[in-house]
């Protein structure tokens, strides 16, 4: 066998050669690196070895070469001096001082080593970061898809394992460091719970939660909106500022105009909100506010919410704004912010802002003995992170708001925009349909037409814009606009081209969007010479170099940039349409928006704000489907319908403390539908039991069988919810008023139906004239097609006695407590009960009608009883 085996070998191994060099060749050949040596990958290795940035810091000069050795053994050398050569690079590398960036990335692959090992506090507390920084109220199925993000990195020993370290960490964020918001109903009685003995009013999967952070984030931003200080400015001080832009720049403030400025500088609290709608004016406002407070011999710094943004904000109040970010990462690191005593720091686009976020601006100017003040639009878009507490501000404390809308060349378009930010379907669509601004069909057609439109627009040199719901049909109309001004010859495609981030590739003369703000590049020329690109800014292309690297000229401000290959690579784009969120704070002669179900009623608000002299919808009620998937198609829907969900989708980043308030009104609606639901199943179930006990057996599977039984219960319970003696009735309609002992029922082809007719008429009869608002030649009409009423039925044997516990707790909660509303001031405080249908008082008056007073009353045994058989049940 021995034998055997080295005539095998001596046939497979060339010229020879031993096994063992055979053995060494083959692992040279597959584990050699095709590129040189990385020193920096070896470098950040030993230091994650030594336990991260501290670790490679505390370590001595052993510690650090037998980590280096450790690391280098993993690599093949062709020689001992190759070996040596790399081990001094790595050590040079790492001694005596790494730069700033080996640290950063030696402090990056140390967290993803630390992460890796699963441990249940650092992972729950990352998701609860996770979580509470997307929006400020989470369910259950947000938590677990940030868990399975961050579980996912770690390393276990088989997928058990896994799945039971997702459900722990699950846990341990929803029960121990969350906050239920979602109030949850009573013990439910068996008739109003489902088979897991969940109550049947409640959503599944829909309850929120919050965190303790959050509530109090939260709430120092609400106490400091009414929380007085001694900064301010008189009214004349204001005013002076205001007759100076009128002198300088001969802009006149409207009204409301000059009450926002006043109020931003007079109202002495330290936080404080304005609201201005798109194209109000709210920037003149800023202006006379900023002068105002420079004038007095304060600072203002200026924060908008993106860099473009703040450079836009920067030029219109002639000083130098920033982001929040940067204010907040000056102070993080203890540099001058220039907030000092009696500062007023002025946001822009507040409601963009992350609570966070403002809650450190606030901590900030607290501590400076600083103020704070916003200018904000709730019907814009909201924050990207957990947000929507300017709006909870905006809305409690009442703040003053521009009416007046300045951009809009048309007024009449104007009080449509409005009607779109408030959701007036019907008010917003007469407007655009009856002025031609909405065309509909298939997508893919109608990003041909805004082509069209679009071309037309510059060819006339009017500016326009195209904008779009989806990436994806923002890079489709990209890709059609280029081909378009190939065709013109406005880009030259035949020379040089270069690929870009969005997989399309650019030539000479293609207009691009940088998508990163870097400090790094710097604008030379034009009107922001020396100042950083921003994500946003577009660019034409102008040179395109042999290193893939491209010279492009600003759009507007005509200054010049040169972008390096990596960041082209990464972060440029076409830029000839955009979506809805980079297109706000932009502003043209004519938008072009694309809309479909996709989209949000902030989201088309902002982009039917961005053209001065039309805003032309472009509805997609169709589109084509992917013949290679398994898509399905669905049926065209009509463009109002598309409209209208569009209006009627609101922004779902609302402030935790807006939650609960609805959470406690859904709970007070829950109750009120759950005894609703428990007096209808009771009233059912007495009326049941005495028709059972009224009609012969035969009688009564006849009228349980038919279509009308349900009608006929309803009728009865109405009834007895009206005063009226439901056993009484029964008794009427089952001998045909006492006359027979049910004969009249046999040749009945619908014994319900017969029943609930001849109920109509003894009500009628009984309960004199109908609470109803119909004139008194209208004819009958049944008491079921009134206001319902409800009321506990009178009890009967075997009646349900937990359900009838329960709605009558039920009814004493109601009656204990007000429904909880939005109120503008408190969101605990408690309000009367008013006028209610569906509440019932304790004690409801029982007034009888004259006819019922009128009535002779029979002594019950001269009353002819039907005859009834027992039978088994």
């Amino acid at each position: 066998m021995i034998g055997e085996w080295a005539l095998r070998a001596a046939a497979y191994l060339p010229h020879g050669q031993a096994g063992s060099e055979f053995v060494r060749g083959l692992l040279r050949e597959h584990t050699r690196n095709e590129k040189p040596l990385d020193a920096e990958d070896i470098a950040t290795d030993v230091a994650v070895q030594l336990a991260g940035v501290a670790g490679l810091a505390a370590a001595n000069r052993a510690q650090l070469d037998r980590a280096i050795e450790t690391a280098l053994a993993s690599c093949l050398f062709d020689s001992s001096r190759q070996h040596d050569r790399a081990s001094k690079v790595v050590r040079k590398l790492l001694s005596p001082a790494p730069s700033p960036e080996l640290l950063e990335r030696i402090a990056a692959a140390h967290n993803a080593r630390v992460r890796a090992t699963y441990d249940l506090s650092s992972a729950s507390t990352e998701v609860l970061q996770t979580v509470a920084g997307r929006r400020s109220t989470w369910t259950e199925a947000n938590i677990r898809s940030a868990v399975e993000d961050r579980v996912g990195l770690c390393e276990f020993d088989s997928d058990q394992a896994h799945r039971d370290a997702v459900e722990e960490v699950t846990g341990h964020v929803r029960d121990r460091l969350s906050i239920q918001l979602t109030i949850d109903p009573d013990p439910t009685p068996a008739a109003l719970a489902r088979r897991n003995g969940e109550s049947i009013f409640t959503v599944t999967g829909a309850i929120r939660y919050t965190s303790q952070a959050v509530l109090d984030a939260e709430a120092r931003l609400i106490n400091a909106a009414r929380t007085p200080t001694t900064i301010s400015l008189p009214d004349r001080a204001v005013d002076k500022s205001i007759a100076d832009i009128h002198r300088d720049q001969n802009v006149v403030l409207g009204d409301d105009q000059r009450a926002i400025a006043r109020y931003l500088c007079g109202s002495g609290m330290l936080l404080s909100v304005a609201v201005g709608p798109a194209g109000s004016g709210k920037t003149t406002a800023m202006r006379a506010v900023s002068d105002a407070w420079q004038a007095s011999g304060r600072t203002v710094v200026a924060l908008a919410p993106s860099a473009s943004a703040a450079r836009v904000l920067g030029t219109q109040l002639d000083l130098r704004a920033k982001t929040i970010a940067t204010l907040l990462t000056q102070a993080h690191h203890g540099l001058p912010t220039g907030v000092t005593p009696g500062t007023m720091i002025l946001i822009d686009e507040a409601t963009m802002a992350a609570t966070a976020d403002l809650d450190a601006v606030l901590r900030h100017a607290s501590a400076q003995g600083a103020i704070i003040r916003c200018i904000a639009d709730p019907g814009q878009l909201s924050a990207v992170q957990a947000g929507g507490i300017i709006r909870t501000i905006a809305r409690d404390l009442r703040v003053p708001q521009l009416h007046r809308l300045i951009r809009f060349s048309d007024p009449e378009e104007a009080q449509a925009t409005l009607a779109v930010r408030s959701g007036d379907v019907d008010a917003a669509w007469d407007f655009y349909a009856t002025h031609g601004r909405i065309s509909h069909g298939m997508n893919d057609e109608l990003r041909q037409e805004i082509l069209h439109e679009h071309l037309q627009d510059r060819a006339r040199g009017i500016s326009s814009l195209m904008i779009a719901a989806t990436l994806d049909d923002v890079a489709a109309l990209n890709a059609a606009a280029q081909a378009a001004h190939a065709t013109t010859g406005h880009i030259q495609t035949t020379g040089t081209q270069i690929p870009l981030s969005d997989g399309h590739t650019g030539y000479p003369g293609d207009v691009i969007i940088t998508r990163l703000n870097n400090r790094r590049l710097r604008i030379t020329g034009g009107t922001r010479t020396g100042t950083q690109i921003d994500n946003g800014d577009l660019w034409h292309i102008h040179r395109i170099h042999p290193d893939n690297t491209i010279t492009a000229t600003g759009i507007g401000h005509r200054g010049s940039i040169h972008l390096p290959a990596e960041y082209i690579r990464h972060h440029v784009e076409l830029g000839y349409a955009t979506t809805i969120y980079r297109a706000e704070g932009a502003t043209a002669d004519h938008a072009h928006i694309l809309m479909n179900e996709t989209l949000g009623r902030a989201l088309a608000y902002v982009g039917l704000t961005r053209g001065r002299h039309l805003n032309r919808i472009y509805l997609a009620t169709d589109k084509l489907i992917d013949l290679s998937g398994d898509e399905q198609p669905d049926d065209p829907s009509e463009p109002h319908q598309v409209f209208a969900k569009v209006l009627a989708r609101e922004d779902d980043n609302l402030s935790a403390t807006d939650i609960i308030r609805s959470e406690q009104a859904a709970a007070d609606r829950r109750r009120r539908a759950a005894y609703t639901h428990a007096c209808r199943h009771l009233a059912t179930a007495h009326s049941t039991y005495l028709l059972d006990r009224a009609l012969p057996t035969v009688f009564f599977h006849a009228a349980s069988r038919s279509a009308n039984y349900q009608t006929l219960l309803d009728t009865v319970s109405l009834a007895e919810a009206h005063g009226l003696d439901a056993g009484e009735l029964v008794a009427a309609i089952c001998t045909d008023n006492h006359r027979d002992f049910g004969q009249s029922l046999t040749n009945a082809r619908d014994t319900a139906a017969v029943l609930r007719a001849r109920a109509d008429i003894w009500i009628s009869e009984h309960l004199g004239s109908f609470p109803t608002t119909a004139s008194p030649d209208s004819g009958f009409r049944a008491l079921r097609d009134l206001a319902l009423l409800t009321k506990l039925p009178a009890t009967h044997p075997g009646h349900d006695a937990e359900l009838t516990r329960y709605a009558t707790e039920l009814h004493d909660s109601i009656h204990r407590t007000a429904p909880v509303a939005d109120q503008p001031h408190s969101s605990t405080r408690p309000t009367a009960v008013t006028d209610n249908p569906a509440v019932v008082p304790a004690n409801p008056p029982r007034s009888a009608p004259p006819s019922t007073q009128r009535r002779r009353l029979i002594p019950r045994h001269r009353l002819p009883m039907p005859v009834r058989r027992r039978r088994s049940r």
